[in-house]
């Protein structure tokens, strides 16, 4: 199986956990929680996967309308809420549910090969590390999905070489980096432009460490 091409499939988490407490009190940091340590372990080995599930049709009462399983990112008795709650204002992502643990940082494409790509949901810091022979170049640049939902106030991208453009579309970016081609390691960086509070409910402050290579911050802003 060395070096096999791997795929997770049916990620997911039961949504109704604590006997559907969430669904009264609105609380949902359990699942957050939950979902969130299931895609870093994931991250955490660098395998791909496929999240489950999205049912379009789920219902508190009684789930994915199938066996009572209730694993959907989305719900429309979610959508209900979120909206009163907003004083009838709708937004897009409404239905979703534990959103921050989903939503993340991921590198769409790596122009080499990954050494790592793990976001922190805690800290709000994503990193990427790859590896490339200038020997045998890569005409490409490597792209990173980062969601608006994660950084409403901003994000500054570290790098350890090269150059970055900021692609802007709507409801995330495209954080657009083109290495060194005479330099074989690389890593970037994403992470809040300002410090995170330790008061959120699931997010705690972090500063991002000096790393022992030259760094290019480039900041950008909502």
């Amino acid at each position: 199986m060395h070096n096999a091409p791997t795929l997770i499939g049916e990620v997911g988490i039961p949504y109704n956990m604590n006997k559907g407490k969430a669904y009264e009190n609105g609380d949902f940091n359990g699942q957050i929680s939950a979902l969130d340590h299931t895609i870093s372990c994931l991250e955490a080995n660098m395998l791909s996967f496929t999240l489950w599930c999205y049912a379009a049709d789920n219902s508190n009462k009684y789930g994915d309308l199938w066996n009572l399983e209730d694993l959907s990112l989305v719900s429309p008795d979610t959508e209900k809420k979120t909206i009163t709650k907003n004083k009838n204002v709708q937004h897009r992502d409404d239905a979703a549910r534990a959103l921050v643990a989903f939503a993340r940082p991921h590198a769409a494409r790596v122009a080499g090969i990954p050494l790592k790509s793990q976001f922190t949901l805690k800290e709000l810091h994503y990193e990427l590390q790859f590896s490339t022979n200038k020997w045998k170049p890569i005409d490409a640049p490597t792209e990173i999905f980062v969601p608006h939902v994660q950084y409403p106030r901003g994000y500054k991208v570290t790098t350890s070489n090269g150059k970055v453009e900021i692609e802007k579309h709507d409801g995330f970016d495209l954080v657009v980096f083109q290495h060194d081609r005479n330099v074989e390691q690389h890593s970037v960086i994403v992470s809040s432009k300002v410090t995170v509070r330790k008061t959120s409910p699931y997010l705690q402050a972090a500063i991002i460490a000096a790393i022992s290579v030259p760094l290019y911050i480039y900041v950008t802003k909502r």
